[in-house]
């Protein structure tokens, strides 16, 4: 049976290849295939041979949808490491103050010595600047 279904989703995945939309990440889209072949496939062997409940369709789903989001959140986090490593040493130390020590930005600001809103617009700028550098990353994969 995983080998139908591992056939019948490549064979979808050729011949829909035209409507994949390339602002999406490819592995999402094939997973969403791959994850509607085994479904059918699971409905038709029901008839023939088990009945599965709703509880067992849902279920699949949601494993192949949080396989598609560990992927997504692993690939994200990746080139968030990659893209940190473009900002400066002073930059990325203000960033880990912020997001890995936890810390506020009126904190932030007192221990470099600088004003509140100084601190406040470069965590903008730098977040922008990591959020670009980030989906530039995913584009080119």
């Amino acid at each position: 049976m995983v080998d139908d279904i591992m056939q019948e989703t490549l064979v979808s995945l050729m011949k829909n290849c035209e409507s994949y939309d390339e602002s999406r990440e490819f592995l999402s889209w094939a997973l969403t295939i791959a994850r509607r072949r085994t479904v059918d496939q699971l409905r038709k062997e029901g008839r023939s041979r088990l009945v599965f409940t709703n509880e067992v369709y849902e279920g699949l789903e949601d494993d192949f949808c949080s396989i598609e989001e560990r992927q997504s959140q692993g690939q994200t986090i990746f080139y968030l490491k990659e893209c940190m490593k473009s900002l400066s040493f002073d930059n990325q130390k203000i960033m880990k103050m912020k997001y890995f020590q936890k810390m506020k930005v009126d904190l932030i600001s007192k221990k470099l010595g600088r004003s509140f809103l100084s601190i406040q617009s470069l965590l903008d700028r730098l977040r922008q600047k990591l959020k670009k550098c980030v989906l530039q990353k995913m584009k080119n994969v």
